[in-house]
């Protein structure tokens, strides 16, 4: 209940102050793109892992690389 308490306040504080608000309208509106942003980035990564263990699977190990 006291972390609803503080929620709540700092939602208050943010209708307090206007740029505050405008701030935190911006990142609401923003938060969908940033969700497409990071599902494309994580198929990136993950493409580059699959290249990755196609390039590099196979090398073996030297014993002077310990």
């Amino acid at each position: 209940m006291v972390r609803v308490l503080r929620v709540l306040r700092v939602l208050r504080i943010i209708k307090r102050f206007q740029r505050l608000q405008i701030i935190f309208e911006t990142i609401v509106v923003a938060l969908p793109a940033m969700g497409s942003l990071g599902l494309l980035l994580l198929l990136l990564q993950f493409l580059f892992a699959i290249i990755g263990m196609q390039l590099f699977g196979y090398v073996m190990l030297q014993s002077d690389l310990d």
